[in-house]
């Protein structure tokens, strides 16, 4: 009991200290974990170990039912493709390093996994804070994380069983297959029965949810399988809407506390990196941090995102997850990887988490974006008294035609190459770039329009614009009441989102043109 007690102690303390320092979690657990062990704290280590698989069914179980492919919308062939592409040079940076560092090729299958992994719960943290979640750029995230994990799931899978003898790996095979059958039956016809067409009450829905994880794990190991394949695949079927709104509130209190033991009892376990580790890990990080993200951005822009988008979605993306560590436990369990091998999967998750934040940070993210060798807003001749429309849509195209056909002055900021090549066709003025760029801006003259329509979908982005078009009227697409207040509190005139048609705009425009 004293173990525990110690663990929840730090654990608790590290997310006090993640929330005040809005820093991730993870991290801070597992860093102190670290401080236990060198602190001589009097842990058991065959409880701790028990703690950590515990901690690891039920994060990854969490895990899966983060999953929802309704999440992806209409960006799931462009994940698809952006996930290859990372798996294709994370896979080639693991094989280099691991084989010029020596290691065995199940080792090198082990750190290749690992590296591959994406973390879900820091992405879809990440994106909630920031509101990003429904973006386009943040639903392809989702989607690539999705792929990456499932292929993740079923590549562990498979190491896990493969130095056994035949009858062992076929019958993994077989219930490899049974799982992810089950799985299928139980998300599109047990699980919405059950949970969302019955009365259930809230505890037999929790019972339902946790005898889906815990059936799945059982099989799992009856198998011969990692329990973080049953897990996982239990989560993965109550994943869709309605189903994980219903049994998520019931999970979360203990996937929380088993988690955070998890995190801290991994840091328990770490010990200090020798020189030739460091190396490896550093290799590793580089692979994941600037290698992928260079191969991924084309694929990215291609979608017709704009660059800062794409910039933050790769930078989102650079990182090694939480199911990193389970595919290390798992390789470590099986007597497959070393304990120096599993230190570096660590090391290289730690880092990577802890750095992903920063390296999504808007000030970063700008930073890179002026650095990309793109071309620029012509500012040469500046427009004045004209309408700027930031972002061309099904709402706001009509009112362009409109404008233009009328021989009204307009200038449309957009970032869609087929879109820009589609109103410049037309006689439109473009300028193409971001909305939130002060440079791009200032090229069409925001602060010399009579009136500015925004569908920009960050407040951030709408308050930059708001500061640099004092003049002009200004309508902003707002997506709740606080956002709303905040436009108004800076002179402009929010526009609900249920709002946006063509007539209102049309009619709130009419109104600004001169008598």
């Amino acid at each position: 009991m004293t173990s525990i007690a110690l663990l929840a102690l730090a654990a608790a303390l590290a997310l006090a200290l993640a929330t005040r320092l809005r820093l991730p979690a993870p991290p801070l657990m597992m860093a102190a974990g670290i401080g236990l062990t060198l602190a001589g704290a009097p842990l058991d280590e065959r409880l701790v170990r028990s703690v950590l698989l515990l901690g690891a069914t039920f994060l990854v179980f969490v895990v899966g039912t983060e999953l929802d492919p309704e999440r992806v919308g209409a960006h799931r062939r462009a994940a698809g493709r952006v996930a290859w592409a990372r798996i294709a040079v994370l896979t080639a940076a693991g094989v280099g390093t691991s084989r010029a560092l020596g290691l065995s090729w199940l080792e090198t299958a082990y750190v290749t996994v690992a590296l591959n992994a994406s973390s879900t719960l820091l992405v879809t943290d990440l994106l909630r804070q920031r509101q990003q979640f429904f973006e386009p750029f943040g639903r392809l995230v989702l989607g690539a994380s999705r792929v990456q994990d499932l292929v993740v799931v079923g590549a562990v899978s498979v190491l896990a069983v493969a130095t056994v003898d035949l009858e062992r790996l076929a019958m993994g095979g077989t219930g490899l297959v049974a799982l992810v059958a089950g799985a299928a039956l139980l998300g599109r016809w047990i699980g919405p029965r059950l949970l969302a067409r019955s009365d259930l009450d809230q505890e037999h829905q929790l019972l339902v949810a946790l005898g889906a994880l815990f059936l799945f794990a059982g099989l799992a190991h009856y198998a011969g399988l990692p329990l973080a394949t049953g897990a996982f695949l239990a989560g993965l079927a109550l994943a869709r809407f309605p189903v994980r709104a219903l049994v998520s509130g019931h999970v979360a209190s203990f996937s929380d506390f088993f988690t955070a033991l998890f995190y801290v009892a991994l840091g328990a376990t770490v010990r200090p990196l020798a020189r030739a580790e460091l190396w490896t890990e550093a290799a590793l990080l580089t692979a994941i941090v600037l290698f992928a993200p260079l191969v991924v951005l084309p694929l990215v822009r291609e979608r017709g995102m704009t660059l800062r988008s794409s910039i933050e979605g790769i930078n989102l993306m650079a990182h090694s997850g939480e199911l990193a560590l389970v595919v290390a436990m798992v390789g470590l369990a099986r007597g497959h990887l070393g304990e120096d091998v599993f230190e570096v999967i660590v090391g290289v998750v730690v880092a990577t988490s802890a750095i992903a934040p920063m390296l999504s940070a808007d000030a970063l993210t700008w930073r890179l974006v002026h650095l990309y060798p793109a071309k620029r807003a012509d500012a040469a001749s500046r427009p004045s008294g004209h309408l700027l429309v930031i972002g061309c849509g099904e709402s706001t195209r009509p009112l362009i035609d409109e404008w233009t056909e009328a021989g009204e002055p307009v200038v449309v900021i957009d970032d869609d190459p087929a879109v820009v090549e589609e109103l410049r066709a037309a006689g439109a003025r473009v300028v193409r770039g971001d909305g939130a760029d002060p440079a791009v801006l200032e090229a069409a003259g925001a602060a010399h329009a009579r009136v500015v329509i925004s569908t920009m979908r960050r407040l951030t982005d709408n308050e930059r614009l708001l500061s640099r078009a004092p003049g002009a009227r200004v309508l902003v697409r707002v997506f709740s009441d606080d956002d709303a207040a905040r436009v108004r509190a800076l002179g402009g005139e929010p526009v609900e989102e249920a709002a946006l048609a063509e007539a209102p705009i049309l009619a709130w425009v009419e109104a600004t043109r001169p008598t």
